[in-house]
């Protein structure tokens, strides 16, 4: 049910994407790319790289792009794959490396697009795919103890985790099973209390998604006194309209906090109060001791793409650059930030 209703925002949303035509002239920073076809999508990328446009976030299993247009001419080398049980193995052997800026759920499959970048190292892939948290954080601490890096998140009626690893080897120092630590829970104030206690003990988010549950992986930190020395605070934020996320994300931020990107997600909350499930809009804020810096952050949400391309449009204008995407059920969520204006 999830996905048919992804699937009918997009179908309702992008009528009006088509790079083909007055948008393939177009000089314009941001432009996004969405529709029903799978090929489509593939021959617009395609053609949208020609002109030099760079991907910057998007849901590859859900046909839908964010694409920003680049300071020089070099063009993007992509493969697009809404499945990667299919194709992320050959591509990998040809040198492509997923962008976890891509993932995307739908009908129990996981999509992305991979990237050719020369001087990249090569890679292989593995994916986690269970139905339950429990073997998820097994399945983890085995794949972390041979090498594997969590790269990617994702959660809809399965979890989904994307593991990378040198294609020449992983070092000894990455073969550790204690690596990663799984954060599940159906309350957003309990995800805190338990994400506070792991921060305290030296971890670091590393992703986060959500379906039914909230679900935060974290790494370890090393022993480094770099890696020591720096303390991570961080804030669940979780709320039902989009409005009300962007200014708790402000609120945070004017206290030092910024927003971890590959965070963003959509919490389906069951109450049994409320019938059905009401859906809210998640992330994680981070705060990094010693660190002054202050952002400022806008959230744009839309049904249609000309109106999203022409608010970013406008929002770059003021020095806003784009940080995320989510794909909700009512809409496009674009989140943007640029530094924060001195008083």
């Amino acid at each position: 049910m999830r996905s048919l209703l992804r699937i009918g925002l997009v179908a309702c949303v992008l009528v009006s994407s088509a790079f083909a035509g007055e948008k393939g002239e177009s000089n314009q920073r941001y432009i996004v790319l969405a529709t029903g076809r799978t090929k489509t999508i593939k021959q617009e990328l395609a053609d949208a790289a020609t002109k030099g446009y760079h991907i910057v976030a998007g849901d590859a299993a859900n046909n839908i792009l964010l694409l920003e247009k680049g300071p020089d001419s070099t063009r993007g080398d992509y493969v697009y794959l809404d499945n990667l049980f299919r194709g992320m193995k050959e591509a990998a052997a040809q040198g492509y490396r997923v962008l976890p800026k891509t993932l995307g759920t739908s009908e129990y499959s996981i999509g992305a697009v991979m990237e050719k970048v020369a001087g990249n190292e090569a890679c292989e892939y593995k994916i986690l795919d269970t139905v339950r948290t429990s073997s998820f954080q097994k399945d983890l601490s085995q794949a972390s103890s041979e090498g594997w890096k969590l790269v990617g998140l994702q959660a809809e009626d399965r979890y989904f985790g994307v593991m990378e690893r040198p294609a020449a080897g992983a070092p000894a120092s990455s073969l550790r099973a204690e690596r990663y630590l799984l954060l599940a829970t159906k309350r957003p104030s309990t995800m805190q209390k338990e994400l506070d206690d792991a921060a305290g003990k030296g971890y670091r988010v590393t992703a986060a998604t959500a379906a039914e549950e909230m679900i935060i992986v974290l790494e370890k930190l090393g022993d480094s006194p770099a890696e020591t020395a720096v303390q991570h605070e961080y804030q669940v934020l979780s709320v039902a309209r989009s409005g009300t996320l962007e200014k708790e994300i402000n609120d945070a931020a004017a206290r030092g906090f910024h927003v971890l990107p590959n965070t963003m997600s959509l919490f389906k909350k069951k109450s049994p109060f409320s019938f059905p499930s009401s859906n809210e809009l998640a992330v994680i804020v981070e705060k990094d001791a010693g660190d002054d810096k202050r952002y400022e952050y806008k959230l744009l949400g839309t049904r249609k793409v000309a109106t999203s391309e022409k608010e970013m449009q406008e929002d770059v204008q003021q020095g806003f650059t784009v940080e995320g995407m989510l794909l909700s059920y009512q809409e496009q969520l674009v989140l943007l930030v640029r530094p924060a204006l001195k008083p």
